[in-house]
């Protein structure tokens, strides 16, 4: 079962998740089911990840414990421009575990393609159909097809931006 945020709101995986607290819930949900059970490879993608909780002080709190040796968390984002402005603790963050981290901005002409979703494959998925709407991806078919596609864009993605500044 999966608590999917209000009162007495628990959802089982197969149901679709509805309304905007529960699409946080299910998020932070998913990333604490992350730490807790130190997935190795963890895939964020949308179009700027303006509308997730991953610069809440909790969830930066859960990267913490996930990161590990051998983990890896992949970004594909259309824009990366929101994620620097509105999420400064996961900016410091990644400053620190930048070595764990890939964060890549797909082509305008690509960015259709990029589905909203958190995936852990081979653990679990979350689609986020819209900011209020999602669905679990609990079958292992159905998460290797969204890896396929993932990976394709994440091959033709370019480098967001640098985790530290060089100077001189």
């Amino acid at each position: 079962m999966v608590d999917v945020g209000g009162p007495g709101q628990v959802a089982s995986p197969a149901s679709p998740v509805e309304g905007r607290a529960a699409v946080q819930a299910a998020l932070r949900e998913w990333m604490q089911r992350a730490a807790d059970e130190g997935w190795r490879e963890l895939w964020l993608c949308d179009a700027d990840l303006a509308q997730w909780p991953i610069g809440e002080a909790a969830w930066v709190a859960l990267l913490q414990r996930w990161a590990a040796p051998q983990r890896r968390l992949i970004l594909l984002l259309a824009d990366d421009a929101a994620l620097q402005r509105l999420h400064p603790r996961w900016v410091a963050w990644r400053r620190t575990w930048s070595h764990r981290v890939d964060l890549r901005v797909v082509a305008a002409e690509s960015a259709g393609a990029l589905r909203a979703c958190a995936l852990a494959p081979g653990h679990s998925g979350l689609e986020l159909l819209s900011p209020w709407q999602a669905r679990w991806l609990m079958q292992p078919a159905e998460q290797q097809a969204l890896l396929h596609e993932l990976r394709a864009l994440h091959e033709r993605a370019a480098p967001g931006w640098p985790a530290h500044a060089l100077g001189l």
